[in-house]
């Protein structure tokens, strides 16, 4: 048999948590919101493994970096091509990329060139706000050649500086 004084302490108890409840559980951080990317197929002159690879090397970098989520690739080009853009050798321009970027629900747009000429591919890239259509970000590098891992190496050092990631 449980004593007077046991009974009590634990009927005392027992009110205790059923007047006060649960402890209140620490809310956690609240999560960052990810910023969307929309990554346009690069233009230029250089062939289209080139262009593949910085493109890539784009998305690689930025779906790695956890802050920013890359809009669906195929996505993207379905409302470039609804948009009747054609790709030439220049760059789009900031407004016709803010278009874009509104169409796909993204807060950015990443444009970019591979230009060659005498034996070096000039690799240009521009982060554009979709809200401002003003160039956040940019980065070049002039590369010898073109070969494609040192064209997605120099891409992933672009993104690392412009974006403030990491590699």
């Amino acid at each position: 048999m449980i004593g007077i004084y046991a009974a009590a302490k634990i009927i005392l108890l027992a009110s205790m948590c059923a007047f006060h409840g649960p402890m209140p559980q620490k809310n956690p951080a609240p999560q960052k919101k990810q910023m969307v990317v929309a990554i346009i197929e690069p233009s230029g002159d250089a062939g289209r493994i080139n262009k593949s690879t910085l493109r890539g090397a784009l998305e690689e970098f930025v779906t790695k970096s956890k802050e920013y989520r890359v809009v669906d690739r195929a996505r993207a080009d379905q409302v470039f091509g609804e948009l009747n853009l054609q790709r030439t050798s220049a760059m789009i321009e900031p407004n016709t990329a803010k278009a874009i970027g509104k169409q796909l629900g993204a807060d950015f747009v990443c444009i970019s060139e591979l230009i060659k000429e005498e034996g070096y591919t000039n690799i240009n890239i521009s982060l554009i706000n979709v809200e401002t259509g003003v160039v956040s970000a940019s980065g070049s590098r002039l590369v010898e050649g073109d070969d494609p891992k040192t064209i997605a190496n120099s891409t992933k050092e672009i993104a690392s500086a412009m974006l403030g990631v990491k590699k």
